[in-house]
């Protein structure tokens, strides 16, 4: 994990956040294993106007010495909720391909932040993995396909 990605994670607004993001996908995976949660931002061109707006926000805080090269103070809730970075959750289970966009449309996401979500479903043996992407506003499915997964 980055600098960056691990530096926002210890505000403590982003980890309530992501505790209540894990407790959760534990109800909603209950005979699953969260094995990971957490931030990260999507991987921009710098010319983009998105990473241009972080890159700013950045450069400000810098300029101000906010600790953690200027990302601790990151308003990471609100960038997730722009798209400028997202929520992922790690998942051990049996069979990584019973986890698809039919079966994770009918799941209830009442009381989930806004924003987007990389679902990466895992099995050790034999190893197998299965991507999904996830947008959510007001606990409602916006989006949600099939996704090659990266960190």
């Amino acid at each position: 994990m980055a600098l960056k990605e691990s530096a926002a994670q210890q505000q403590p607004a982003v980890k309530a956040e992501l505790k209540q993001i894990k407790q959760q996908f534990k109800t909603l995976f209950s005979k699953e294993k969260i094995t990971n949660i957490g931030v990260c931002m999507y991987p921009f061109e710098e010319t983009d106007p998105k990473f241009q707006k972080v890159a700013a926000v950045i450069a400000k805080n810098q300029q101000e010495k906010l600790p953690l090269g200027g990302y601790y103070n990151l308003d990471i809730p609100q960038f997730v909720k722009e798209g400028l970075y997202y929520y992922y959750v790690d998942i051990a289970t049996q069979d990584p391909y019973a986890f698809n966009t039919d079966s994770l449309r009918y799941l209830s996401y009442a009381g989930l932040p806004d924003g987007n979500y990389r679902l990466h479903f895992e099995a050790e043996s034999p190893y197998a993995e299965n991507g999904l992407e996830l947008q959510l506003q007001n606990g409602e499915i916006v989006k949600l396909e099939s996704t090659k997964y990266t960190e």
